[in-house]
């Protein structure tokens, strides 16, 4: 019986060889098993046309599902009974044959092999729609968001919103016998996803073209600050510094004061999504030809897609556009405005709507006001409209104002704090306060899906894990070591 990992590396030599009608480098000696492995790949292709055109025909791949135990009926379709060795399925049935729910990443197992923010988020999204993800860390410090405040119980609570759900597998990679073990597992998954600094894979000698050849479908997503080439692809970057380099810190903040920064770590989020979108792209890819494909990911080349209208200014028209704080420079009204007791955002993008403000003002006189009767001209009195603005907002407190323009269907919202947001009841109406049970720490009240969906689910799939947690799991159940096999990886110190 073939080990998971071997049946893994079988079915990738099959379809890859099926596709392009060559044999990888690592292609193992053609014997019994591989003729089975062939065989079984066309039976389960075959399979999926049946199933598509017509669902009355079934045929069982042994290689795939295991023997007919006796007298056991098997019922639905291919696709809806099982994937490799009878696993469950990513689509649950009900009685009436109606689909009930999906887990759409379910089967897919991602290598996550990442520190701090940009790729263990990546990998958590992905998680939460059912990928299984196995964390590969250094032993004795693990990754060093295990040291991120705030902490319950002397837990990071970061690194349990981060890291939720996950197998954590501490791994030497220093020693020759560890990055054995890593390649080993890189057979046996669909995804690896790093965010070392360009050039750390490839002396460590786990760089895409030598993976490749191990797992010809494997989907390796590298996350850097500047991306794999280019002139400043060396460096060292964090979120601060890419929103520095990439310009888009020169947009933030008032005119009159400093560059700012975002408030939160909007680059290193960003490059988790673009990742995450970037590798479902590519094993979507990947049911078309049959290969994996290496995907670059740098957090400047993201941010630079922030700078929008600002870019395409200096391109068009070689202009440098001002910092303008809370407004936007081509809308009038687009401002945050004081109220007796906060502020409020009001925007107004066409005439229509800036009449019904002028409205809700007890002014529509305004909208036939010769310096505000179209886009441009209150572009141009902005500071004007501004003045008049706030002599309306100061007279009412933020609550108010915000029930007036939802009366006239003004866009607009007071400005919340975190804490307005986490009491207000849309955001438990949306699902955003997840209850997470951390063994030794307690519940954890962390954010729920940012996308919700008729047929699929996205949600926390357990607690975060200690240090090493998985090693025997992983070791033993995925890459199909005896006992006596883990017994001596332990005793060689690459599990720390």
């Amino acid at each position: 019986m073939k080990t998971p990992g071997e049946q893994a590396l079988l079915q990738g030599t099959c379809k890859y060889f099926l596709r392009t009608g060559k044999l990888p480098v690592s292609m193992p000696q053609f014997n019994n098993t591989i003729l089975l492995a062939f065989f079984n790949y066309f039976i389960c292709n075959l399979q999926l046309f049946l199933d598509k055109y017509f669902s009355c025909c079934t045929i069982y791949p042994l290689f795939l599902c295991g023997s007919r135990r006796k007298g056991r009926r098997r019922t639905g379709s291919y696709m809806e009974r099982s994937f490799a060795g009878g696993s469950k399925s990513p689509i649950d049935i009900d009685n009436t044959g109606g689909v009930i729910m999906m887990d759409i990443f379910e089967g897919t197992r991602i290598i996550d092999f990442t520190n701090t923010v940009s790729g263990p988020v990546c990998t958590m999204l992905m998680g939460d729609m059912g990928a299984e993800v196995i964390k590969v860390e250094r032993p004795g410090t693990g990754d060093e968001a295990r040291f991120f405040p705030p902490y319950k119980d002397g837990m990071s609570a970061s690194f349990v919103v981060m890291n939720h759900g996950k197998k954590s597998l501490t791994l030497d990679m220093r020693k020759p016998e560890g990055v054995q073990l890593f390649k080993e597992l890189v057979a046996a998954s669909d995804v690896l996803v790093e965010n070392f600094r360009p050039g750390v894979m490839k002396k460590l000698g786990i760089d895409y073209d030598t993976l490749c050849q191990i797992n010809p479908r494997l989907v390796m997503c590298s996350i850097s600050g500047y991306g794999q080439y280019g002139p400043l692809s060396p460096l060292p970057a964090y979120d601060s510094v890419i929103q520095a380099a990439s310009g888009l810190m020169s947009t933030t903040g008032f005119p009159e004061n400093p560059p700012v920064r975002a408030g939160t770590l909007i680059m290193d989020m960003a490059s988790s999504m673009f990742s995450a979108y970037a590798i479902a792209a590519a094993l979507y890819g990947r049911e078309k030809s049959g290969r994996g494909d290496y995907i670059d990911i740098a957090m400047y080349d993201v941010a630079v897609q922030f700078l929008e209208a600002k870019f395409m200014d200096y391109t068009i028209n070689k202009k440098m556009s001002p910092r303008t704080g809370n407004r936007y420079p081509f809308v009038t009204p687009f401002d945050t405005y004081k109220t007796s007791d906060g502020h409020i955002m009001i925007i107004c993008a066409g005439d229509h709507t800036f009449k019904m403000l002028a409205g809700a003002m007890g002014r529509p006189e305004l909208a036939d006001d010769e310096r505000f009767k179209d886009f441009m001209k209150r572009n141009a009195n902005e500071p004007a409209l501004k003045e008049i603005i706030e002599q309306w907002t100061g007279a009412y407190t933020t609550k108010e104002l915000w029930n007036i323009l939802i009366e006239n269907g003004v866009p607009g919202a007071p400005v919340h704090s975190v804490q307005d947001v986490i009491e207000h009841p849309h955001t438990r109406e949306r699902g955003l306060l997840q209850e997470l049970e951390q063994p030794g720490a307690g519940t954890f009240t962390i954010p729920g899906p940012a996308y919700k969906a008729r047929n699929s689910v996205m949600k926390a799939r357990g607690p975060a894990p200690k240090l090493g947690e998985h090693n025997e799991s992983v070791i033993r159940d995925i890459l199909g070591k005896k006992p006596e096999e883990y017994v001596k990886i332990k005793s060689s110190g690459i599990l720390g």
